[in-house]
C-alpha cells in the first residue's frame, strides 16, 4: 500500500491510543522515518501525540470507518490489533481506549514470569517463552525486589494459581504455541505442566539432574574422569546430553580444584588426528619439487594432485621452519 495523504488520520489516531510508530508504518508497508516525516509536516511528534489526551468516539469511529471501506485495509488493521490482542469490535466500541502495554512486555505477565522462575524455568527459557530478552526478565525481577537465585530457592506457586496462570497465558495462541515448542524439548506435555511443576515434573517423572545437587556433581565428576582417559569433549556431550560448551566449563573449573588435574593439552594433542605416512611422503615430494623450482601446474599433473593441495602444502611447511628454510609459492 502505498502512502497517501488520505492515510494521514487513521495514523494520528493509531499512535494517539498508544500503538508503536514501527506498528503503524508495517500497517502501511512503510517504515518509522516516512511516520515521523508525515508527524513532523503536521508539527506533532510521536510523543506529543501520546502525551494528548483521547480522540472523541464519534471521530474515532469516523476515521476507523472510512479508512475500512476497502477489505484490504481493515484486513491490516486488523493484523496490527492482533499484536496488541485487541479484537476488531472492542476496538471501536470501547471508547478511549488506550493501548499503554505492547503484548511482549513482561510487564503484562508478572505472575506468569514470577511463577516459572519459581517452578524452575531458566531465565533464557522463560525469555523464549514471552519472545522478550534474557535481560528484560532479570530486570523485571530486581524491580519486584527479588534475584532469580531467591525465587528459585522458594517453594512452587500453589497448584490452584499455577493452574490459573498457565490458562489465562495460553488462551493466546502464539504464546501456547511457545510453550508447547518448551516444553517439546524436555519431553513435557502441557497437561504434564498443569499437573506438576516443571522442577518436580523433571526430577520425578524423567528423572532429571538438573536440580540434584549430588547428582550433578556425581555426573561431573564422571565427565571428568571420562576426560582423564582421553574421550573427546563433543563424545562427553554427546552422552550427557549437554552442549560441548558446557563440559568444558566443568571440566576447567573441576581442574582448577582438583588433586591430580588433567594435562589438557597433551590430551588435546593425544586426540588430534596425525596424518598418514602416505600423506607425509606425498608432503615431502611437493616441496622438494618446489625446491628445485617446478610449477604448481608440473607438481599437480606429476603428482595427480590438486594446484591448491600444493599451496597448502607449502604454507604448512613454511609455517613449522625457520624462516630461512622456507620456500616461495610455486607460480
Amino acid at each position: 500500500m502505498k502512502w497517501e495523504p488520505q492515510y494521514t488520520d487513521i495514523t494520528v489516531l493509531l499512535i494517539r491510543e498508544g500503538i508503536k510508530a514501527c506498528d503503524v508504518a508495517a500497517t502501511f508497508s512503510s517504515d518509522s522515518a516516512t511516520v515521523s516525516k508525515l508527524l513532523q509536516t503536521l508539527g506533532l511528534s510521536v510523543m506529543k501525540l501520546k502525551n494528548m489526551p483521547p480522540m472523541p468516539q464519534e471521530q474515532r469511529r469516523k476515521i476507523i470507518n472510512d479508512f475500512c471501506e476497502k477489505p484490504v485495509h481493515k484486513k491490516r488493521l486488523c493484523s496490527i490489533l492482533d499484536l496488541y490482542n485487541m479484537r476488531f469490535e472492542d476496538f471501536i466500541a470501547q471508547p478511549n481506549v488506550r493501548i499503554s502495554k505492547h503484548p511482549k512486555s513482561v510487564n503484562n505477565y508478572p505472575d506468569f514470569v514470577i511463577m516459572l522462575i519459581r517452578d524452575g524455568v531458566g531465565v533464557r527459557h522463560v525469555a523464549e517463552i514471552l519472545s522478550v530478552n534474557a535481560g528484560d526478565i532479570r530486570k523485571f525481577v530486581l524491580s519486584r525486589g527479588f534475584s532469580v537465585m531467591a525465587l528459585r530457592n522458594m517453594p512452587t506457586v500453589p497448584q490452584a494459581d499455577r493452574h490459573r496462570l498457565i490458562q489465562e497465558f495460553c488462551t493466546i495462541k502464539p504464546n501456547a504455541k511457545r510453550v508447547i515448542a518448551f516444553l517439546k524439548h524436555y519431553n513435557i506435555e502441557l497437561e504434564g505442566l498443569l499437573a506438576l511443576p516443571f522442577r518436580k515434573h523433571l526430577e520425578s517423572v524423567h528423572g532429571s539432574t538438573m536440580y540434584n545437587r549430588r547428582a550433578l556433581d556425581a555426573r561431573n565428576t564422571e565427565m571428568f574422569e571420562l576426560r582423564r582417559k582421553g574421550d573427546t569433549l563433543e563424545s562427553i556431550a554427546q552422552r550427557y546430553g549437554i552442549t560441548r560448551e558446557r563440559v568444558r566449563q566443568i571440566i576447567k573449573r573441576r581442574n582448577k580444584t582438583s588433586d591430580n588435574p588433567i594435562d589438557i593439552q597433551a590430551i588435546n594433542m593425544r586426540n588430534r588426528r596425525l596424518p598418514s605416512p602416505e600423506i607425509m611422503q606425498l608432503r615431502k615430494q611437493i616441496v622438494e619439487l618446489c625446491r628445485v623450482g617446478k610449477t604448481a601446474r608440473q607438481i599437480a599433473d606429476s603428482l595427480n594432485v590438486e594446484k591448491r593441495y600444493i599451496y597448502e602444502c607449502v604454507r604448512k611447511h613454511n609455517k613449522a621452519v625457520k624462516p630461512s628454510l622456507r620456500i616461495p609459492l610455486p607460480d
